[in-house]
C-alpha cells in the first residue's frame, strides 16, 4: 500500500503547482490519477486473493 500512497502524494503535487490556466490539464490529470488509482487497488485485490 506504500505506493499507492506514494502515488497520491506525486498526484497532489502536481495538482498543487499547476495554474488556474491548466484547467483542463489539471482535471485530466486528476481523471488518469483516479483511473491507475482503481487499477492498482484492483489488481492488488486480485492478487492478494489468489494468495
Amino acid at each position: 500500500m506504500k505506493l499507492v500512497s506514494d502515488f497520491m502524494l506525486v498526484i497532489l503535487f502536481l495538482f498543487q503547482t499547476l495554474t488556474p490556466e491548466q484547467e483542463t490539464f489539471n482535471f485530466i490529470l486528476v481523471l488518469l490519477g483516479i483511473l491507475l488509482l482503481i487499477i492498482i487497488l484492483a489488481y492488488v485485490l486480485l492478487t492478494s486473493r489468489e494468495e
